[in-house]
Formats: C-alpha cells, structure tokens, sequence
C-alpha cells in the first residue's frame, strides 16, 4: 500500500485489496472498509476544494452585474404588476446568491481545515 500525497488537497490511496485481504489478521472487510472511506473523503474534499473557486466566481459575476440586471428588468415592456413581481423575484434571488456566496467561502475554509487535520490525523495509520 502506497500514500502520495499528489497535490496540496489530495491525498491518494494506492492498494491492492487482495493484498490488504491476504495481510490482514481478522475479516478482511474491517481492514478494507476504512481505507474505502479514506479514498472518498479525500476525493470528496477534492472535488469541493476544485468547485468552490468557480462557484464563488460565478456568484460574483452576477452580483457585480446587480444594478445593470435590475435597470434592464426596469427598461423592459412589462406591465406594472410583472415588473413589480418580476424585480421581486430578482431581489429575492440576488439575496440567495448572497448567501451562497458566504457560504461557498465558509465551505471552503472549513474544508480546508479539516482537510489539514485530516491529512494530519491520519499519518499514524499509514506508518510501517
């Protein structure tokens, strides 16, 4: 079994389950199953440290475009009673945009420092 850490969020576990099978003392699923959830986590928090940048570019594109976006709904043929529902609905959606974009940066920092400590924790296991 190998550890390489390939880049600053990843951590990769290379095994040979038949091996693991093989050199393990008790049910080979108990020494199997952990290092199956190992391999997830630190694919998982890959994946949610690679997306979180673009998620946070994304909101910040429209946010930056607020005022245009909310003069076009204005500048628009809409009736009175659209417009009013339309712009409603904007500013209700610029506000869950806002939270995302709170949200996004508090997921990534705190995955980062899980991560840290995870990666951390986990040395222990994988020593001779």
């Amino acid at each position: 079994m190998t550890v390489e850490r390939r880049t600053k969020i990843f951590i990769e576990l290379k095994y040979d389950k038949e091996e693991v099978a093989k050199s393990c003392r008790g049910e080979p699923e108990n020494s199997l199953r952990p290092l199956e959830h190992f391999s997830s986590a630190c694919r998982y928090i890959r994946n949610i440290l690679e997306h979180a940048p673009q998620v946070e570019s994304n909101v910040k594109i429209i946010l930056e475009d607020e005022e245009k976006l909310r003069k076009d709904i204005m500048k628009s043929d809409l009736g009175s009673d659209e417009m009013q529902e339309a712009t409603k609905a904007f500013l209700f959606n610029v506000s869950r945009l806002r939270t995302v974009a709170a949200g996004t940066d508090t997921i990534r920092r705190d995955v980062e420092k899980k991560f840290k400590e995870f990666a951390n924790a986990s040395k222990g296991f994988f020593t001779e």
